[in-house]
């Protein structure tokens, strides 16, 4: 570093020359003789500081500065309220300014509910208010509040409930109208009860009553809750008729009996006929409970008597005799009948007491064998004084007379159904058809008054009007008509009268 002196300067030339500043002397290398150099003082320089950039410091102001404006803002001018979000039993009902008088008002619709139905409520919901921000716009008004919890009031009421079974049937307003009505649905039972011998009158299902809380809309009247215990409701269910439907089948599928069917509709009662694409009512009543109860039945029968047959060695095997007539005899039989709803669904007897005893029927039947020339044991064979002969042959199980109270008009000769039977005498098929209790009857006019009935035949082999000699083939033997076993029933009438007809076969 060069010494300054005076005012003059020294300043090095590029050339390595010094030229002054004031007078402009120029010494160049090699030119006059080389000043000495002076030792140049030692100057510590001052450490350099750390110069912090002056654009950053004007970002980092303006960032401060408009986070501070925009806090003071928000404070300043903030759009949320402090208000009150109102809950109804964990439900909104909404928010309000003010709820200072939300549990008075709630009170007060209570109150109104209360005069409407007439009951007092079950005060059980729970009103809750809790403070919250929201805009302002979200604020309810009051009388959004006020229809709000009017919407969501409930009508709970204290009730007596009618419980079926374990489930709930019908509620009344009063145990008193429960008890009412469970009375009303035993009470025509009851009645039966100076008419009958009746006992056990009681509901098939359990059923009881007790408290329950329930909506008000739920409680019926004393009157209505009876007929809906007693008559049901009508459960609605319409089917549609398929290929290969039939009414069983349409009543084992849908679980109901042909005859709801019939009685739901009235066109298909008449002759069961259902058609394919036919529409049917299934509607069926369902009730709620059923009553039973046991009826006490008294009443006598007939005591049938039996016939014991005894051995006659005086008498043809073709031949019997009635020896002791049989006598019906009489009973008492006690029986206890279930009914359920008046329907009988089981019986059973419970004593028998024998009022007049039968009297067994005895009859003698023959053991000896009738000579050859006897016709009794051939159809058709023989003659008597008379003219007659048997129309067939077998057993004689019963004879001419007085027969389980009245007069028994022939005999019954025992064979096996389709057996030939004859005509007696010779004469004119006057009748050949079914006649009431005859069952499939021949009837042969001989002339004099005399008429031949052959009874309970299977088949006819002639007409009215056949000219029929004797032994002539007349009928097959059966069982028709009011008969207990295949037989022939064979009469002789004279002028209209039956007579025994033993007399006038050989």
């Amino acid at each position: 570093m060069l010494p300054i002196r005076g005012d003059k300067k020294y300043v090095p030339n590029a050339s390595g020359g010094i030229r002054t500043r004031s007078s402009g002397l120029f010494m160049g290398p090699g030119r006059g003789p080389e000043l000495p150099k002076a030792e140049e003082p030692k100057v510590e320089e001052p450490k350099k500081k750390r110069k912090i950039k002056r654009p950053f410091i004007y970002v980092l102001v303006c960032i401060l500065a408009l986070t501070l404006g925009f806090t003071g803002f928000k404070l300043l001018y903030d759009p949320h309220m402090t208000a009150y979000q109102v809950l109804l039993d964990g439900f909104e009902i909404g928010v309000v300014a003010d709820a200072s008088q939300l549990p008075e008002l709630f009170g007060t619709l209570q109150d109104e509910k209360e005069q409407d139905i007439g009951v007092p409520l079950v005060r059980d919901q729970e009103l809750t208010i809790e403070p919250v921000k929201v805009m302002a716009e979200n604020v309810a008004s009051e009388d959004q509040i006020e229809s709000n919890l009017s919407r969501y009031l409930t009508d709970t009421v204290e009730a007596e409930g009618v419980y079926v079974n374990g489930q709930l049937a019908v509620v009344t307003q009063t145990e008193e109208d429960a008890q009412w009505v469970l009375e009303q649905a035993l009470e025509p039972y009851e009645q039966i009860k100076t008419e009958k011998d009746v006992k056990d009158i009681k509901f098939l299902e359990n059923v009881e009553t007790k408290p329950v809380e329930v909506s008000y809309e739920r409680v019926q009247a004393k009157e209505e809750a009876y007929t809906t215990l007693t008559v049901g409701s009508n459960e609605h269910q319409e089917y549609t008729v398929k290929k290969g439907d039939t009414l069983w089948s349409i009543a084992q599928n849908n679980d109901i009996r042909i005859s709801d069917i019939r009685k739901a509709n009235p066109e298909v009662s008449a002759t069961d006929v259902i058609n394919v694409g036919q529409k049917l009512d299934l509607t069926v009543t369902q009730n709620l409970v059923n009553v039973q109860y046991v009826e006490t039945l008294t009443r006598e029968e007939e005591l049938k008597y039996e016939t014991e047959v005894q051995q006659d060695d005086t008498m043809y095997n073709t031949q019997k005799k009635v020896i002791q007539e049989g006598k019906i005899g009489k009973r008492q039989v006690v029986t206890e009948v279930t009914k359920v709803n008046g329907v009988e669904v089981s019986n059973k007897v419970v004593q028998e007491t024998v009022l007049e005893p039968a009297v067994n029927e005895i009859i003698a039947k023959g053991t000896k064998e009738p000579p050859k020339d006897t016709p009794a044991s051939s159809g058709g064979g023989g003659t008597s004084a008379s003219g007659f002969g048997w129309p067939t042959s077998g057993p004689l199980t019963s004879g001419y007379g007085t027969r389980w109270g009245r007069l028994h008009a022939g005999i019954d000769i025992a064979v096996a159904t389709g057996t030939p039977v004859y005509a007696s005498k010779s004469g004119t098929v006057i009748a050949s058809g079914w006649y009431s209790g005859y069952g499939k009857l021949v009837k042969v006019d001989h002339g004099n008054g005399q008429v031949t009935y052959y009874a309970h035949n299977s088949k006819l082999l002639v007409n009215t009007g056949t000219k029929v000699s004797k032994g002539q083939l007349l009928c097959l033997s059966g069982n028709t008509g009011n008969s207990t076993g295949p037989h022939c029933h064979f009469e002789i009438r004279i002028n209209g009268s039956p007579v025994n007809p033993m007399k006038y076969l050989p």
